[in-house]
Formats: C-alpha cells, structure tokens, sequence
C-alpha cells in the first residue's frame, strides 16, 4: 500500500512540475481565489465550476495525448466537423432570414444591416471566437493532409468558415482570428528555416 501510495505522489508531483499543467492549475488557483471578492457570489461559484471542469479536461487530454499527438487527430476532425456543422446552421439562420423575416436561433439582427449570425451560440462573439479557434487547425491540415480529396474538403471548410467569421461581425473574434493567423505563419516561417 505505501509502495502504490508513494508512486502515486510521485506521479502526481512529476505533472505538477510539468509547466503546461502548472499553469493551468495556477490560474484555476488565481480564479479561485477572486471568488472572495465577488459581487454575485453564486455566479461566480458556478463560474468557477464551470472553469474547473475545463481545467481537469484540459489537463486530462494533455496527459493522455502527451505522448501519442496522433491519436488526437481525430478528435480534432470530429471538433471541426462540429464547428462546420453548426456553421451550416448559421447559413440557414441566415437565408430563413433573409426570406422570411423569421429568427430562429441566436441570430441579432441589426436595423439597415448584415444580422449578426450566431448559430446556436446567444453570444455572437463567442460563436466567432470559436470559428477563430479552428481556423488555424484547419490552416495545418489544408498544408499536412496529402490526399488531395481531403485538402479540398478542408479548404472548402475554410472558406465557409472564414465567411462565417465575418459575418459574425464580432470584432474580438477578428482580433482573435488575425492573432491566431499571424502566430500560424510566424510558426511556419520558423520551421521552413
């Protein structure tokens, strides 16, 4: 029982010297501790659960695919045709629309304006920031798939996406998506020399 006791504390003492996971635990930390100072207390609790979950996710995923970055491939395939799809719901927001009039979903239309599309998303900028997210995903499988079928399937997936971006009209998830550009050919001006 000792010997499996002291393995595991040094397991778990081996991932806290990890800095990925460091990091994230210091932030739940730091979220964790604001709560003192919050106005809304119980918002801020289920907040805080919330951001608790994604943190043991995010540390889950990173010790499990570590070691095996492949495997994780198609949980991103599957991540992206997710997003795809519910791009292709924003499109149908979109026409019913522009035909009908009707809302369906989280569509904001602005007066004498392109409405804001936000597929099934209430805030329009998250939806964008997610689309932003995947993008450069995208970008490095358009320039690592090798058949060409799937090369243009990811285009097309590109494009529908970018277009849906845009038409969020959600200036942070541009700033988001150009970061996020920049950093992909800053990424792949570095490996080329």
């Amino acid at each position: 029982f000792h010997a499996a006791k002291t393995k595991t504390l040094q397991t778990v003492w081996k991932y806290l010297k990890d800095p990925f996971v460091l990091i994230l635990l210091l932030v739940w930390l730091t979220r964790g501790i604001s709560i003192i100072f919050s106005a809304n207390l119980q918002a801020s609790l289920f907040l805080f659960g919330f951001f608790t979950t994604v943190v043991a996710l995010g540390i889950y995923i990173y010790i499990e695919f570590k070691n095996k970055p492949q495997d994780l491939l198609k949980y991103l395939r599957f991540y992206i045709y997710v997003v795809f799809a519910l791009t292709l719901f924003g499109v149908i927001q979109l026409v019913l629309y522009q035909q009908t009039g009707n809302i369906i979903g989280a569509l904001w239309n602005v007066p004498g304006k392109l409405p804001r599309i936000g597929s099934t998303f209430w805030d329009v900028n998250h939806y964008g920031s997610l689309i932003a997210a995947v993008l450069p995903i995208l970008g490095v499988f358009i320039l690592t798939d090798k058949p060409w079928k799937k090369k243009i399937i990811d285009v097309i997936f590109f494009i529908l996406l970018f277009a849906s971006l845009l038409v969020t009209n959600s200036r942070t998830a541009w700033m988001l998506g150009a970061f996020a550009f920049l950093t992909f050919i800053t990424v792949l001006i570095v490996k080329k020399f």
